[in-house]
């Protein structure tokens, strides 16, 4: 598949029945440039409606779920950043879950789940989950070896259950070989489709040696 295809992909599944899917390419194949395409084109033209929400996350670096949950709350709420060490600091005390609600054309609002009774302004967020929510995490063979596979799982399995679809977009062969097992058993319980992106040239010459097949 040629990297093109990623912005088709995307826009499909903003409108499918998958949960999760994964993308994989060897580095600078042009994944990235893609999503930025996808979130500059087709997700910008979604939100003037209202449709389509979605929050782009780079892992790299990141060494816990609380990293990672941190930066998806400060991208959908920006002007509260001054905040941002007392928020992470108050993440390692509390159990994390996630919902999306759309609070204007601009902003997402990822709110926490802390325990509190449900109240009517709960009710009224719930029953707002009628719009696609997407999270796309780019970048996972980067991630610190303290960020575990079985947290990752757990903590998409929780955006599952908050309605939000996940695109997660990586280089397999850059993941390290004593984490390729968690890896392996991460792809069959999280994913429900995967795709390989290749080089445009490396289509062509299959395509060609493939009619010449044909042909003789």
């Amino acid at each position: 598949m040629v990297p093109e295809k990623i912005f088709d992909i995307l826009k499909d599944f903003t409108n499918n029945d998958y949960k999760s899917i994964l993308i994989d390419g060897v580095w600078g194949i042009g994944k990235t440039y893609q999503i930025n395409r996808f979130l500059k084109e087709f997700v910008k033209e979604k939100k003037n409606i209202k449709e389509l929400n979605v929050l782009y996350v780079s892992l790299f670096g990141k060494e816990s779920i609380e990293d990672l949950h941190t930066e998806l709350y400060f991208k959908s709420h920006p002007g509260k950043i001054k905040f941002k060490q007392i928020v992470k600091f108050a993440l390692h005390s509390i159990s994390i879950a996630a919902s999306l609600t759309a609070i204007n054309n601009e902003n997402i609002s990822l709110d926490f789940s802390l325990g509190i009774p449900e109240d009517k302004k709960t009710k009224d967020k719930i029953e707002k989950k009628n719009k696609t929510n997407i999270v796309i995490l780019d970048d996972l063979e980067r991630k610190s070896s303290q960020l575990k596979y079985d947290a990752l799982l757990g903590y998409l399995n929780k955006l599952f259950l908050e309605n939000i679809k996940v695109v997660i977009i990586c280089s397999e062969r850059e993941i390290i070989e004593n984490e390729s097992d968690s890896f392996k058993k991460f792809k069959e319980k999280v994913f429900d489709r995967y795709y390989s992106v290749s080089r445009a040239n490396e289509d062509i010459l299959k395509s060609t040696l493939v009619s010449k097949r044909l042909t003789t």
